[in-house]
């Protein structure tokens, strides 16, 4: 993933997705994010297809689990969708198919991260993947997990009900 054609078999070796869910915090402004949704993949279209992308999703999930309460990476990842959800309706009025494309891919990542996320950790630990914020130092210990989970919530909704099929 990351600015070209990606297949199941290279997600273990994929530097973009090393990073994601690596030791290092990445910024939501950073153009990394740009190039890591900037993929093109066949979604699966059967079981046996399936299976094998989880698969190969489940170590890299594990290891953001570890990492994600330090660097809030996949925080960063749901909040880049979001921005992304507030100018798709006009994007598909206009036929932006590359802002589309880009949403699409942020989607599919978060789902993927998601499903192992569900059959891997507690609701408690789930909302935790969710919660980290950078604060100041002596600031609020108060983190908008839940909030940035049920933004999310919202706008698939959204997505759902105003933006056209295509």
């Amino acid at each position: 993933m990351g600015a070209n054609t990606s297949q199941v078999t290279d997600l273990s070796d994929n530097a973009s997705l090393k990073a994601l869910v690596g030791t290092e915090s990445i910024s939501e402004n950073d153009p990394f994010w740009n190039q890591l949704i900037s993929f093109t993949f066949i979604s699966p279209t059967n079981s046996g297809d399936s299976k094998l992308l989880e698969e190969a999703v489940v170590p890299l999930a594990k290891t953001l689990i570890q990492n994600n309460p330090r660097t809030g990476n996949f925080g960063a990842l749901v909040r880049v969708f979001l921005g992304r959800t507030k100018e798709l309706k006009i994007s598909t009025e206009c036929q932006d198919q590359l802002f589309i494309w880009q949403a699409h891919n942020a989607l599919f990542m978060i789902r993927c991260l998601v499903k192992v996320f569900v059959g891997e950790m507690s609701e408690e630990e789930l909302q935790q993947q969710f919660s980290y914020q950078e604060r100041a130092p002596g600031s609020s210990g108060e983190t908008g997990g839940e909030s940035l989970m049920e933004e999310l919530l919202f706008n698939l909704v959204h997505l759902i009900v105003e933006v056209p099929l295509l």
